[in-house]
Formats: C-alpha cells, sequence, structure tokens
C-alpha cells in the first residue's frame, strides 16, 4: 500500500512529465521547451502488513524522501523499519503424545502438547535500515554519485558506502559508468556459530551439564565478512526504440576462516597454505587454495581446474561441474627456499597440468586433497610417486580423512615425497601433523643428472 498525498501527487505527475518531455526532446536531438522542476521535499511513503491468527505477524514500513538543491543536485533518503513476531509452524504435524522440539539456534528445547500443532514461538526481529544518496554534475558530461548504508537488526549490522561515476559522450547517446562499492557485515546469530559438522546436542536443556555441551558445538559468538563490488556499465542509445546496455561486476568476499589464517601466519610468522576452500562466486562456487604469507597477507590462490565427474559406484557419484566453476591458470609461488606449484587433488590424475608446472623450474608442488577412500587406495600414494618422479619436484599433499557423510569417506594419507619418489614421512588416518627436514636443492640436482625436462 502506498499512500501520497493529493499535493504530492500533483508535483509527481507535473515531474514525469517534464521529463518524458525533456527525454523525447534528447532522443530527437531537438532543445526542449522550458521545463517546471519541482525543488521542494517529495515524499513516498509505504506500509506492508502480514498476520496469522495466533501466529506469526509481520509489518514494514518505509518512507522515502526526494529533493533538489541545486541544478542537478539530488539528495535521495530512505528509511526502513519492520518487525517480525510471533509463532511459526516448524513442520511437523500434532502427535497424540507430547512431542518435544530443539530451537533453531540448538540452544533450548520446548515440548508441543497431544494434539497441538508444532509451533516455534522464537521468531523475534526488528530491523532498522538508513540510506542516503547524493548526486550532482562533477563536469560537463561527468555526474558523479555516492551513497550510505546502514542496516541494524536483532542479530545483524550492515555497514556500506558506494560511489559511481557517469561520463556522457557522443551527443549524450553513450555513456560510461564505472562504480564501486564496500560493506561490512557483523553477525551474532543466537546460540552463537556452530562448528562445522557439529551434531546438535540432544538431551535435557535444563540438565547442569547441557551448557557445556552445547558450547562444545560452537566455534565462536560472532564473525564478520566485508565485500567489495566494482561494477563497469556502459549504456548505448541506438534508436529512438532500443538502446543497448552492458555491465560487468566483480566482488571480492572475505571469508571467515581465511581472516582467523591470516592472523595466525602473521602472529606465527610462517607460511601457511590455505589447501581448499570454496568460494562463491555468483551461482556456483570455485574450489581454491591460497597461499598466506608472514605478513598474514594473500600471496596468491589457485582455482581447481580439472573437475571431479566421475562414477565410482552405484551409490557413489560425484560431478563437481554442477556446483563448481573450473579455474584457467596455473599458478606458482616465490618463497624462500624455492618456487612452489599450487594444484587440488583431482589435477593429480593430468600429468601434463604437473609438467606445464615443472617447466618453471619448481621445487615443490603441493596436492591438498580429499581422495575418496575407494580410489585413495588404489592409486593415492602411486600417483603422488609419479608425480614426484616425472618432474623431480617434491611434492607436499596434505589429505583429508575420515568419514564425512553416510555416503562419502576420505582416504587420508597425508605424504611427504621426495623428488626421486621416496615416501618420506606418511600419516594415514589419524588427525595431525607431519614434520621432515629436506634439502630443497635436491630437485635441481635431480634435473642436472637425468635432463628429462629440457
Amino acid at each position: 500500500m502506498q499512500l501520497v498525498d493529493s499535493q504530492t501527487e500533483k508535483n509527481q505527475t507535473s515531474n514525469i512529465a517534464s521529463a518524458l518531455g525533456l527525454a523525447a526532446c534528447a532522443l530527437l536531438g531537438t532543445a526542449p521547451a522550458e521545463a517546471q522542476i519541482n525543488k521542494d521535499w517529495q515524499f513516498d511513503t509505504a506500509v506492508l502488513y502480514y498476520g496469522e491468527t495466533d501466529r506469526v505477524m509481520a509489518t514494514e514500513a518505509m518512507i522515502n524522501a526526494n529533493k533538489e538543491f541545486a541544478d542537478e543536485h539530488f539528495l535521495n533518503l530512505r528509511l526502513t523499519l519492520d518487525t517480525l513476531t510471533g509463532a511459526s509452524a516448524n513442520g511437523a504435524v500434532a502427535q497424540p503424545n507430547v512431542q518435544t522440539f530443539t530451537r533453531p539456534s540448538g540452544n533450548g528445547q520446548y515440548d508441543i502438547q497431544p494434539g497441538e500443532t508444532p509451533l516455534d514461538d522464537t521468531f523475534r526481529d526488528t530491523r532498522v535500515q538508513l540510506n542516503a544518496q547524493w548526486t550532482q554534475p562533477l563536469a560537463q558530461d561527468y555526474t558523479v554519485s555516492g551513497g550510505v548504508h546502514i542496516s541494524k537488526e536483532y542479530d545483524y549490522l550492515s555497514l556500506g558506502v558506494n560511489g559511481n561515476l557517469a561520463i556522457d559522450f557522443n551527443k549524450k547517446n553513450t555513456t560510461l559508468s564505472l562504480g564501486g562499492s564496500y560493506f561490512s557485515d557483523t553477525f551474532t546469530p543466537e546460540g552463537g556459530i556452530p562448528k562445522a559438522f557439529a551434531s546438535m546436542p540432544i538431551g535435557d536443556s535444563e540438565s547442569a551439564v547441557w551448557d557445556d555441551t552445547f558450547n562444545s558445538t560452537r566455534r565462536t559468538d560472532q564473525d564478520d565478512k566485508t565485500t567489495t563490488d566494482l561494477l563497469v556499465g556502459v549504456t548505448q542509445i541506438i534508436n529512438r526504440r532500443m538502446l543497448m546496455q552492458f555491465n560487468y561486476s566483480y566482488s571480492m568476499k572475505s571469508d571467515p576462516i581465511i581472516k582467523k589464517i591470516k592472523l595466525i601466519s602473521k602472529k606465527s610468522k610462517k607460511w601457511i597454505l590455505i589447501g581448499s576452500l570454496f568460494i562463491k562466486e555468483r551461482k556456483k562456487l570455485r574450489n581454491r587454495s591460497i597461499m598466506i604469507n608472514p605478513k598474514g597477507e594473500i600471496e596468491a590462490f589457485y582455482d581447481k581446474i580439472n573437475m571431479f565427474d566421475v562414477r565410482l559406484s552405484k551409490t557413489e557419484t560425484h560431478n563437481e561441474s554442477k556446483t563448481f566453476v573450473p579455474g584457467k591458470r596455473l599458478k606458482v609461488v616465490n618463497l624462500p627456499w624455492g618456487k612452489l606449484g599450487l594444484t587440488i587433488c583431482y589435477d593429480l590424475r593430468f600429468p601434463e597440468l604437473f609438467r606445464k608446472l615443472s617447466k618453471k623450474n619448481l621445487n615443490f608442488i603441493s596436492v591438498p586433497s580429499a581422495f575418496t577412500k575407494i580410489t585413495g587406495e588404489k592409486h593415492w600414494i602411486t600417483l603422488l610417486r609419479a608425480r614426484a618422479i616425472e618432474n623431480f619436484c617434491y611434492i607436499f599433499a596434505p589429505a583429508q580423512t575420515g568419514k564425512n557423510n553416510i555416503k562419502r569417506e576420505t582416504f587420508g594419507h597425508t605424504a611427504i615425497i621426495s623428488p626421486d619418489g621416496e615416501v618420506l614421512k606418511l600419516k594415514k588416518k589419524s588427525q595431525g601433523m607431519i614434520y621432515f627436514d629436506i634439502d630443497p636443492k635436491l630437485a635441481m640436482k635431480l634435473r642436472k643428472k637425468i635432463p628429462s625436462l629440457n
């Protein structure tokens, strides 16, 4: 529902007519007649209400204000308020016995009496959001715009800024737009942030040991992320009825795991390789290996090139290309002890990829992996030794181990392989780390003895 007073409605009608007249004259290439511009504040308001009897209720109110302070100097303000209260069905149905359910946060339980529809009455939230945007000419054919964003909810805070530069040329038939934004979000969910794959506690939430049991499944109370977006756009008027627009955007988001590893790396002054992280990019993911230097900075990253699309048995099928975008570039990192080539898991089955890397005079190659139990038992160590011997490189192969879920089990067997194929250190199934003193110059010594890479 939108409420607009009669005077504002008249002003809007006049402004729309003026704007249409100006647009038509611009397309026709003729000068417009005198247009009346209203420089008073203009307001739009809207109210939304949704409610279910004895259940959830949602209310939202929005106020939008616009004002022109000088020729083509505009300010836009928007305030949004919304609340959510009441109870919502949890998906279960009424039963003849008492039912006990865990809260969505995992912290606490509630009972539903016989014959009653299970409802979760913890749906409560309030959001206050303010957006402000200023637009003005910077010079002839140049328009600049900047804005701020503030949004506060019960468990979420979002702060952001944005800017845009529009350049008109070709008699204003072509517009080039350059924009960017930066957002910082902090979230403090009810019950804290759970550990990955942690099981939800089961038992009496009123017992003396419940808090300790629950806290053991939580990773932290709050977390944050930052997002940087860059946008380049071109708009071209073709004729009076057609225009063409092209936009390209690039988004960079911080990851809580990367942030923590950066801090560890900086504090310990160590090089740390994050073997494999899933990085969201548009509608799909990238499987990314990231090298952090002792300053706590990302030195380099590699996106997995070869997708694991296989059918291992009647019950185990993998199709990574449905979810992941393959990488396109090889990556080498310059370490104080030599050069390290980055690969991930299934890349191990593509010797030509390793040969291209070895042509860059590598000393080491990393192969962080999650080989399945079936393929690992047959091929893992054999493939690692083969890649080391073919390319005269040390192979560092951290490997995931154990059951990931009911359908998938990984092989483990983290290994360090010498350039001549010797298994220097091996950790089969348990979690932990392995160490071994190596000679970084051994790779080059073997290449001189057997110049098969020349």
